[in-house]
This record gives C-alpha cells, sequence and structure tokens, in this order.
C-alpha cells in the first residue's frame, strides 16, 4: 500500500472487520445488530472507491481487496444471518440454499474483475454484491414478519440475479433525467415507509432490483436506453 493507497484501503479494511464482527454477532443471537453493521459497511463500500478516486490512486492492490472484503460482508455474512434467523429448521435444504448465497456472489466479483471492471457503461451486469447482501439484511432491519420458507426463494433470487447478466442502472454519471428518477424513486421509498422508517432500505433495494427487472423486460428500447446510458 503505497503514498496515498493506504486512506481508501483502510475504509475497505473497516468494511471487514465489521462484517467479521457481524458475524461473531450472529453467533450471539444479536441478529439486528448484526445487520446494522452489515448496513454500515455498505456505507464503507460506497465510500472507499469514490476516495480512491477522488485521490487519483490507481490502486489494484485495492480492487482486490474491496472484493474480498465484499465477499465477506456482504456475501458470507448476510446469508449466515439469514440461515441462523429462519433456515436452519430446513436441515440440508436451508445450507445448501445459504452456501449458494455467497458462490454466487464470488462468482459475481470475480467476474467483475476479470471483466466488467474495464467496461465504463452507465450499469452494472447482474445485481451488485453489495445490493444483494442489502437484500437479505433489509428484511431483518425492517423486522418483517414473513414465514420462514419465503426466505428459501429469496436468497436463490437475490444468488441468481448476481451472477445474471441483467442490467442495473449504476447512475455514476446521472443524466438529468435520471437524477429527476432518483428524487422521485426516494419520494416513494420515503413515503411507503412512512408507517415503518426501518424499511426505508428494504423499500429501496427491493425497487432497484424491480427496476433491472422491468428494464429487462421491458417492450420498451428506448425506456431502457434512458437509464443505461451516461
Amino acid at each position: 500500500m503505497k503514498n496515498r493507497a493506504w486512506l481508501p484501503n483502510s475504509v475497505t479494511l473497516l468494511n471487514l472487520i465489521l462484517g467479521f464482527y457481524a458475524i461473531i454477532l450472529i453467533i450471539r443471537e444479536q441478529f439486528v445488530i448484526a445487520a446494522f453493521l452489515i448496513f454500515v459497511g455498505m456505507i464503507l463500500d460506497g465510500i472507499d472507491g469514490r476516495l480512491a478516486r477522488k485521490i487519483a490512486v490507481d490502486n489494484p492492490i485495492g480492487k482486490e481487496l474491496d472484493s474480498l472484503a465484499d465477499l465477506i460482508s456482504f456475501g458470507v455474512t448476510p446469508s449466515l444471518l439469514i440461515y441462523q434467523m429462519y433456515l436452519t429448521e430446513y436441515s440440508i435444504l436451508g445450507v445448501v440454499v445459504a452456501v449458494i448465497f455467497p458462490v454466487c456472489g464470488a462468482v459475481r466479483l470475480a467476474r467483475f474483475n476479470a471483466v466488467d471492471s474495464t467496461d465504463s457503461s452507465n450499469y452494472f451486469k447482474g445485481l451488485p454484491i453489495t445490493a444483494g447482501g442489502g437484500i437479505l439484511i433489509s428484511f431483518v432491519l425492517a423486522g418483517a414478519s414473513l414465514p420462514s420458507v419465503v426466505f428459501i426463494p429469496i436468497v436463490l433470487l437475490v444468488g441468481y440475479l448476481m451472477i445474471s447478466t441483467i442490467k442495473y442502472p449504476n447512475f455514476k454519471k446521472a443524466t438529468p433525467f435520471q437524477a429527476k428518477f432518483i428524487i422521485a424513486f426516494i419520494g416513494a421509498c420515503l413515503v411507503i415507509a412512512l408507517n415503518n422508517p426501518s424499511s426505508m432500505l428494504m423499500n429501496m433495494l427491493v425497487g432497484y432490483v424491480c427496476l433491472g427487472l422491468g428494464l429487462h423486460v421491458s417492450p420498451i428500447p428506448k425506456l431502457a436506453r434512458l437509464f443505461y446510458t451516461s
């Protein structure tokens, strides 16, 4: 870690530390606190890359470090959380479902590092692992009262979306239309969350998943271009 690279790398390592400590909390059955730490890790994950670009650091080590931290914080830890809370009663099936999620996350990260990281397009190929793990922990933070069996298809679907080639807007260079959409989208999520503010993250991430799926099946190519071009 040379020169100023230590700064974004330190943020990445903090994300990893929080992800690991969340595992300890899961073992202690402190599930909500563990979910909150993963949420903080999501914020840190959004900071480290922007920080590296801000200080103009060419940081190949940071790129690999970020992927390793993401796999723990947003692949392994959220899956373990859902397993401990909802899937233990399903014996081997629960274990298999829980294992599939971080495996999909690892494939998603490997593909990004090998192929997609040099792509300057205004979209992600497949759901980012940060969003995937975020969806799982958002149900915990929202206190969602869902039958445990529902989490089997949820985990499998989110895992599939990560390794799929479905395009998800990244909004890194938002156009005026995209900026207006983001404002309207957040506003709608806020209104929906008025009765349960803790559901805000769940509303936003589920909405983001639906956006990608909707654009993928949309019969109107022009609509998709509005989100995928900068």
